[in-house]
């Protein structure tokens, strides 16, 4: 079970802690599960680096990655998905060390890689514990529209994340297939088709 990302200075208990992590199962309506959590935090607390997974939506860990203390880097994930208005079929919930929203990076991977979302579990100061949780999505936009093509929540406390991203997913793949059916209708050249039907 291969650890990826910056794995170096790793202790052999928390190589071992990291690769229990491929073990836990995340359901696909909940943002993260209070064992995986614990285990993220356990593991970023002690190396004061951010620890994420990548999820699937069957609640499979597909990749545990280690960074430094503000960032990852995600492995190679292939094209898992294809088509118009579909998603990756992954999520990445890691942890952040300090109380911060999601990052550049964050948005970044989002984005570019079509995540189904990102989640942010920030550790309480000084403790081994969550304090609270932040999570983005990505989101149709027009092309002329200066809109950020995602959308982010958060603070919420720890305790109280109880959002679905099963229903988010469903609902964002629905919007991004009509938007993309949309689209569908313009010539290449920027002309419109016109379709008239009379009985």
């Amino acid at each position: 079970m291969e650890i990826y990302g910056d794995t170096s200075g790793l202790s052999p208990s928390e190589t071992k802690a990291l690769q229990r992590i491929y073990g836990r199962r995340v359901p696909l309506d909940r943002l993260t599960t209070p064992d995986l959590t614990r285990a993220l935090v356990a593991v970023s607390h002690a190396t004061g680096r951010q620890v994420g997974v990548l999820v699937d939506r069957r609640g499979t860990v597909h990749h545990v990655i280690v960074g430094d203390a503000s960032k990852l880097m995600l492995p190679d994930v292939g094209r898992l998905r294809a088509g118009a208005g579909r998603l990756r079929g992954l999520r990445l919930i890691h942890t952040h060390l300090r109380n911060e929203p999601l990052s550049r990076d964050d948005l970044v991977d989002l984005t570019r890689l079509n995540l189904d979302m990102v989640v942010a579990v920030c550790l309480a100061p000084g403790e081994e514990r969550a304090l609270c949780v932040y999570y983005g999505h990505n989101f149709p936009v027009a092309d002329d529209t200066s809109e950020p093509p995602f959308r982010t929540f958060g603070p919420i406390p720890y305790a109280k994340a109880r959002d679905n991203p099963a229903q988010i997913i469903e609902t964002l793949e629905q919007e991004f297939a009509r938007a993309a059916r949309a689209r569908g209708v313009t010539a290449k050249d920027g002309r419109a088709i016109l379709v008239h039907v009379c009985d």
